[in-house]
This record gives structure tokens, C-alpha cells and sequence, in this order.
């Protein structure tokens, strides 16, 4: 459960979410570090990626993530 809660928090935010974000949202005994690192592994070879964006965790389409790692514009 925690999982997919952790899937929809993700999926409908337009920002990065932090750990200490979504450890408030998912409950003090969840273990969010475990359940990004579970998330990214089914996304893994679907075309969409969860990966770390400055301080917070967002889903991206593959072809974008490595324009968001290094930090160049999107645009141009």
C-alpha cells in the first residue's frame, strides 16, 4: 500500500518531492528510502524514470533524464 501511495504522490505532483516529504505522507515508519529505490526498479524499463532532481524525487520520461541529471536548460 505504502507503495502505491508513494506511486500516486509522485505521479500528481508537478515538483520534486523530498524524502522528508513524503516520510511525512507516507508515516513515520515507512521506510522511503527502500520504497524510491523498490519504485525506481518496476519504472526501470518502462520508458519512465524515477530519478533524483536537486533535492527531491520525480518521474521523467528517459529521454529527459539526462538533460534534468546535469542541470542544462530544457528548452532551445
Amino acid at each position: 500500500r505504502q507503495l502505491r501511495i508513494l506511486e500516486a504522490l509522485l505521479f500528481a505532483s508537478a515538483e520534486p518531492l523530498t524524502e522528508e516529504f513524503l516520510a511525512l505522507r507516507l508515516g513515520e515508519a515507512a521506510e522511503v528510502a527502500g520504497l524510491v529505490g523498490d519504485l525506481a526498479t518496476l519504472y526501470a524499463a518502462r520508458g519512465v524514470n524515477l530519478v533524483r532532481v536537486g533535492g527531491g524525487w520525480a518521474f521523467v520520461l528517459s529521454d529527459l533524464k539526462s538533460l534534468l541529471e546535469t542541470g542544462r536548460p530544457l528548452a532551445g
